[in-house]
C-alpha cells in the first residue's frame, strides 16, 4: 500500500538519483539493496530503514532534510547542482572555477543594475548569464535565484578545497 509520505520521498530519491546520473542498478549496488527494492522505494510502495536512508543520503550527496521534508539544510546547496559539479572531471577544475566566478560576478552586476529590456531576458523567469567554454566560445544560460545561490555555495566549497594540479597547464608546459 502506498503512503503519501513514501511517494513523496521516493520521488525525491528518483530526482536525486537521476541528477547524479545513476541508474537504479548502479544505486542499488552502491547501497547494497536490490534493484526491485529501490524501485519500490522510488514508487512509494515501500519505506526504507534509517540505515538505508543514511546510505542513500551519502550516495546521492543530499541531506536527510531534502529526502524526508523536501528542504535543504543551511549551506547544503542544491543537490542537483552539487551532483553536477561533483561529476566534472578534475582536469576541468580550473575552467569550472573560472566559469563559476564569472557567473557570480554577472549575477552581482545584474542584481545591482536595473534590468534592461532584452529579448533574451524577457523570455521567462530567471537570470540570463554568459559562460566561457573551452576554445573561447561563450554560451548563454538562464538560472533561477535559487540556482545562483547554490552555485555561490559550491564555489565557496571549491575555493576552500586544496588546489589541484591543472593538467591543461601541465600539458602546455610539456609541449
Amino acid at each position: 500500500m502506498k503512503k503519501e509520505l513514501n511517494i513523496a520521498i521516493g520521488g525525491r530519491v528518483r530526482r536525486a538519483r537521476r541528477a547524479m546520473g545513476l541508474s537504479r542498478d548502479e544505486l542499488s549496488e552502491i547501497l547494497g539493496i536490490s534493484t526491485l527494492f529501490l524501485g519500490y522505494i522510488e514508487c512509494g510502495q515501500k519505506g526504507m530503514s534509517l540505515e538505508t536512508l543514511c546510505n542513500m543520503c551519502r550516495a546521492l550527496h543530499v541531506s536527510a532534510d531534502y529526502l524526508l521534508l523536501d528542504q535543504q539544510t543551511a549551506g547544503s546547496g542544491s543537490s542537483e547542482a552539487a551532483a553536477l559539479i561533483s561529476r566534472v572531471p578534475a582536469e576541468y577544475d580550473t575552467l569550472l572555477k573560472e566559469n563559476l566566478r564569472l557567473f557570480l560576478k554577472m549575477i552581482s552586476s545584474l542584481q545591482s543594475e536595473p534590468k534592461k529590456a532584452d529579448t533574451a531576458q524577457d523570455a521567462g523567469p530567471g537570470t540570463v548569464i554568459e559562460i566561457a567554454a573551452r576554445g573561447g566560445t561563450r554560451k548563454k544560460i538562464r538560472l533561477t535565484q535559487a540556482e545562483a545561490e547554490s552555485v555561490r555555495r559550491e564555489l565557496a566549497k571549491l575555493d576552500a578545497a586544496p588546489a589541484q594540479k591543472d593538467p591543461q597547464k601541465d600539458s602546455k608546459k610539456d609541449q
